[in-house]
């Protein structure tokens, strides 16, 4: 005898496929750019920031956010609480960093889960280029390894709305891999009575995150929110993977030293790098030696490189400007 789903089950069945489905469009219609653009694997493009795509190769820009896979839902059953490092063990356990990355690899277990106690660390952005997702850097109190956490929610929802630079809350929602990053598709947002306090950036060097880190250090500072200290620009441009410029720069302790790079993202008011769309092309006022006192940013991955993106110039403290 065939098994017939529940009605509730079933519309919640639909409505996943419905999800991807539309997913599927909006990545066919965004699966070019401009030339000189360039796309990237969280989602972004040089000029509109949005789309999917991993055709051309390039290496930043434009959107940090993505979407998700399905429709978390939650069903009605109760949320497993973890902490951040639970969820990134869980997701970076189901899916490995690698050059060319699956769109999506969603664990099982992570589908309805809670975490309690996150701090709001960017301003909230638009996640998606059909503008349908507000997306949220967060990161456990104090900060840290194992720490940071990318988040999305629906606008339509109005899941995250509100939710300033400082402020304390907690989540349910499903954990997704979007193309090798981990975040959480938010169904749920409680803000906390908690004082708003300023988010922690953790001092960490090239061997915590650099080119050459292992990939233990890696993965726990992924979504983290760092600082970098006595640095210098070692090549003001780093091309993609289509050997092509995408506003991004190497970050290193000499010149010509490859130790991490840094990325721009049309999201966020930075100026180190900008795109102009009468020429279709970056451009950067950066010179190779400049010297960095300090840098602060996210740690993100995209293109088979790990990535500091800085959320605004005054995370950029230059030495001798």
């Amino acid at each position: 005898m065939k098994s017939m789903l529940p009605t509730s089950a079933f519309l919640r069945t639909a409505l996943v496929v419905s999800f991807i489905a539309a997913l599927s469009v909006a990545c066919a219609e965004t699966s070019s750019t401009p030339a000189g653009g360039g796309t990237t694997e969280d989602g972004s493009s040089a000029t509109d920031g949005g789309g999917t795509t991993e055709d051309s190769g390039g290496t930043t820009t434009g959107d940090t956010g993505g979407t998700t896979g399905n429709d978390s839902g939650g069903g009605g059953s109760t949320a497993k609480e973890m902490t951040v490092k639970e969820v990134l063990k869980l997701a970076q356990g189901v899916q490995a960093k690698v050059a060319k990355c699956p769109p999506f690899a969603n664990p099982p277990e992570g589908k309805n889960v809670s975490i309690k106690g996150l701090v709001a660390v960017s301003p909230l952005y638009t996640a998606d280029k059909k503008k349908t997702l507000d997306g949220v850097f967060s990161q456990a109190k104090g900060g840290g390894a194992n720490s940071g956490l990318r988040l999305v929610g629906k606008k339509a929802d109005k899941v995250l709305t509100g939710l300033k630079v400082g402020e304390t809350f907690d989540i349910e929602g499903q954990v997704v891999v979007f193309y090798c990053e981990v975040q959480i598709q938010v169904t749920k947002m409680t803000k906390s009575a908690d004082a708003v306090s300023a988010p922690v950036a953790t001092t960490v060097t090239l061997d915590d995150v650099g080119e050459s880190a292992s990939a233990e250090k890696h993965d726990s500072y992924e979504g983290a929110f760092v600082t970098l200290n006595d640095m210098v620009v070692a090549d003001k441009e780093a091309l993609g993977t289509d050997n092509k410029p995408h506003g991004e720069f190497w970050l290193g302790t000499k010149v010509g030293e490859k130790g991490l790079m840094v990325k721009t993202d049309l999201k966020f008011k930075t100026t180190f790098y900008t795109y102009d769309s009468d020429s279709k092309s970056w451009v950067t006022t950066l010179k190779d030696g400049d010297k960095i006192s300090s840098i602060q940013g996210i740690m993100t991955f995209s293109f088979g490189h790990w990535k500091l993106l800085p959320l605004s110039d005054d995370m950029i403290v230059w030495a001798d400007k």
